[in-house]
């Protein structure tokens, strides 16, 4: 079982070095049920590093590379503004004033774990209250390009969006769009999602999924920021909700 699903059964919370992993579910939760022995053992094995790469850790960084462990406090906006968040790779971005900033906070799927999140819509399906319209995160690659660090993410879709039984979705991949983020390239895509499998009555039937990668100033030498939009249920946000995302991106 991945690590997206182990969690999006679970439907709990975890605390795990200065904050904490959330369920980020299209999946069936628990609901008012609380996790017994066996949902802990599952929660233990999928938080356990996958075997495959236990042997092949990640390039380290180069001499002299600043690094750091938490992202920068968050900053206070009054009601109404953008909220940046600050990640620990010297990159800000801001999401709208509607949006729940989770500073310190972690979201994981499968083997992949985005720090700076933030999100919309939590608990707007009363059947499952991790239920959510949209997410964003950062993470951060090294030892690799920009494009194959935002290949390499978007691809995660084929994943995020598989349900437990096999059953998978139809994705649309656009080329490759060539940015510049704060006088740095950078190369974004899109995947677009539809027919997702129906394991629950909050799943939405479709969603759109973005990653960026840029340089990074802090922590790796590449970061991606994933922005992920639920589509076709009542209160979804629009493309456009992502293009103003991304561009918001600067150094921090």
């Amino acid at each position: 079982m991945t690590l997206r699903k182990s969690l999006a059964r679970l439907g709990i919370t975890v605390a795990a070095g200065y904050g904490v992993i959330f369920a980020i579910p299209h999946l069936a939760s628990l609901g008012p049920r609380a996790p017994d022995d066996s949902d802990m053992a599952r929660l233990r094995e999928a938080l356990a590093p996958p075997s495959h790469t236990q042997t092949t850790p990640p390039p380290p960084l180069p001499d002299g590379f600043p690094s750091v462990s938490v992202p920068p406090p968050e900053v206070p906006v009054e009601p109404g503004l953008p909220q940046p968040i600050a990640t620990k790779f010297g990159l800000t971005y801001d999401v709208p004033p509607d949006w729940e900033r989770r500073h310190g906070a972690i979201a994981g799927w499968d083997d992949i774990a985005y720090s700076s999140i933030a999100r919309i819509g939590a608990g707007h399906c009363h059947d499952e209250s991790a239920s959510r319209l949209g997410l964003t995160g950062a993470t951060g690659r090294n030892g690799i390009d920009l494009d194959s660090a935002a290949r390499d993410e978007i691809r995660r879709a084929e994943q995020f969006f598989a349900a437990e039984d096999g059953r998978v979705s139809t994705i649309e991949y656009s080329d490759r769009i060539e940015m510049v983020v704060d006088g740095q390239p950078a190369v974004r895509y899109t995947a677009q999602v539809t027919n997702i499998p129906r394991q629950s009555t909050c799943d939405p039937p479709s969603a759109q999924f973005d990653v960026v990668a840029t340089k990074g100033f802090s922590t790796a030498e590449v970061m991606v920021l994933i922005v992920q939009l639920d589509q076709g249920i009542p209160g979804s946000r629009g493309p456009s909700v992502a293009d103003r995302i991304i561009s918001s991106l600067r150094v921090s």
